[in-house]
């Protein structure tokens, strides 16, 4: 066998180990993707839930409002609901977006940058209506059985006053409280146990309202891992 014949012998077996390699690369890649594809699907249809629900709200809240235009003890909290309702619209409409971007042709350290953006985005829309839960609560109410509460809470006050106290106060309390039970929650490294396991199944927590995404960050980074051996 002269030098020619060798070289080309090894070249073969070269290209058959090279090849190999980036077969084995190829579906070790694929299967990640999958299980990204898997987790992002989900989260669109969260997102596409949301959405259906607060256009239903809206449509439902725009009947009200035409109907008790001149009523102001309706018609000012139906035009509030309707702004609240459009916002989170709009915030699952952004995350959808986001989520748009999540491509396998991209390089892994631009989907990772998506990721990290998702997540926060995601973080915020839960904490937005965690915040606004009691008065979104109380609009949806008034609008719902369009009740008119500047006829219905001197009556109440009437028959039962500490009804009315209990409710105006805690309406009150609850902005403060909100922002402090987001606060436990943002150190939950250095608080006790009980924040930490009520953190879990909060959705205010980055591991509890971005568990897909976590998941998903995890499989980058093994795909990373894996194209640098």
């Amino acid at each position: 066998m002269n030098l020619e014949n060798i070289q080309e012998e090894w070249g073969n077996h070269y290209n058959t180990s090279i090849e190999g390699e980036n077969l084995v690369i190829q579906l070790f890649k694929e299967s990640k993707y999958k299980k990204i594809d898997s987790n992002v699907k989900r989260m669109k249809t969260q997102s596409v839930l949301y959405m259906i629900f607060n256009l239903l709200v809206i449509t439902y809240t725009w009947i009200v409002l035409v109907m008790n235009f001149k009523n102001i003890g309706i018609s000012i909290p139906a035009a509030l609901l309707i702004l609240l309702s459009k916002v989170v619209f709009y915030k699952n409409v952004a995350q959808l977006n986001s989520m748009s971007k999540i491509k396998y042709t991209e390089p892994v350290v631009k989907l990772q940058k998506i990721i990290e953006h998702l997540k926060l985005k995601r973080l915020r829309h839960n904490q937005f209506i965690f915040i606004l839960s009691n008065i979104y609560f109380w609009l949806l109410m008034i609008v719902f059985f369009s009740m008119n509460p500047l006829v219905l809470i001197p009556e109440i006050w009437k028959k039962a006053a500490i009804v009315v106290i209990i409710h105006v106060g805690f309406s009150i309390l609850w902005f403060p409280l909100s922002f402090w039970i987001l606060s436990k929650y943002g150190a939950l490294a250095q608080s006790s146990t009980f924040w930490t396991r009520l953190g879990k199944n909060s959705l205010l927590t980055d591991e509890s309202a971005n568990a897909s995404l976590n998941k998903i960050s995890s499989f980058l980074v093994e795909i990373k891992s894996f194209e640098k051996q």
